[in-house]
Order: structure tokens, then C-alpha cells, then sequence
């Protein structure tokens, strides 16, 4: 699903009219999240925040309280991140799939922005929509690898299969 993730990311850029943005996945056995696609991101952004800690103090409210974060003006809330990537405006909105969230989609800007309640509607029906997206996608992932493994083990095996129905074959 990455073209259509990279295309959702997009969309969700030129809507805000922002100048970068990302997805990160949560992967549960390593407590970590990673950039699955990302647009308009600087090389040293990628590299040094391609995959986070999620239970990092900036991450961890996200991921237990599926709430997504709009901040406006990032040169008085996190001046750091103002300052070593530009980023003046930044919005974290969860994926959420089956009541848990799979990973975040990140938009942020160099010029600070108010965001309205339409905008913030409208990107977290966005992030709900790539959440089920995602979650479409693994389902039917994981539904081809189960016939898979059903078709190997009909076609591969050596012994006959009988269908017993009322002690009757």
C-alpha cells in the first residue's frame, strides 16, 4: 500500500498547503516506529528520525491515547525542532486500527499556522481513513498468506483427504 500512502501524504500536503510530512508504522515488537513514505522531509530529518522510540515522552501520548497534536507555533513549544529543522507548524495525527493506534501521520511547515476545527476535522478523517486503509491491507495480507499455506498443504500432501459426514465417507 505504499503508492497509496505516498498519495494520501500528498493530499493531505497540498490540502494544509504545507511543505513536508511522513507516516510512521508502529511495530509492537521492537516499541518502535518507523517511516514507511515521506514528502518534502529533509535528508537529516529522515535520517535521524527514520525510526523513534514510541515510548519516547514525545510519542508515548500519542500511542496510548490515540489524540492527535496541533501546534501552531513550534518556535515556543519546541524550539528545538524549530530551530534544528524549521518546522513552525506541526501536526501529529494517530492511524488508528481496531481501537489502536498503528502509527501517525506528520505534516509540519516553516511558517507557523492556525489551525481551524475544519482543518483539524478534515485531517483526522484523513488519518482515519489510511488507518482503515492499512488495516484492509494487512487483513487481506494475512488472508492470501492463510490460503497459501491451506493450498500447500492440499496440493503437497501424500496422504488422502476423506470428508467423514455421519461416520459415512
Amino acid at each position: 500500500p505504499t503508492d497509496a500512502l505516498d498519495e494520501a501524504l500528498r493530499a493531505a500536503l497540498e490540502l494544509m498547503q504545507f511543505r513536508s510530512g511522513c507516516i510512521y508504522l508502529v511495530n509492537t515488537t521492537t516499541g518502535t516506529a518507523d517511516i514507511c513514505c515521506a514528502n518534502g522531509c529533509q535528508i537529516d530529518f529522515i535520517t535521524n528520525m527514520a525510526r523513534v522510540d514510541t515510548r519516547d515522552s514525545r510519542y508515548a501520548p500519542l500511542i496510548k491515547s490515540g489524540h492527535a497534536a496541533f501546534d501552531g507555533n513550534c518556535r515556543i513549544t519546541h524550539p528545538e525542532l524549530a530551530e534544528q529543522w524549521d518546522i513552525a507548524a506541526m501536526a501529529r495525527l494517530p492511524l488508528i486500527s481496531q481501537d489502536k493506534t498503528i502509527g501517525w501521520l506528520l505534516l509540519a511547515d516553516s511558517a507557523t499556522h492556525d489551525f481551524t476545527p475544519a482543518e483539524q476535522d478534515i485531517l483526522l478523517s484523513i488519518a482515519r481513513q489510511i488507518g482503515t486503509a492499512l488495516a484492509k491491507a494487512g487483513s487481506e495480507s494475512a488472508l492470501r498468506e492463510s490460503e497459501n499455506r491451506y493450498r500447500t498443504i492440499t496440493e503437497q500432501s501424500l496422504v488422502g483427504i476423506q470428508i467423514i459426514k455421519n461416520n459415512q465417507l
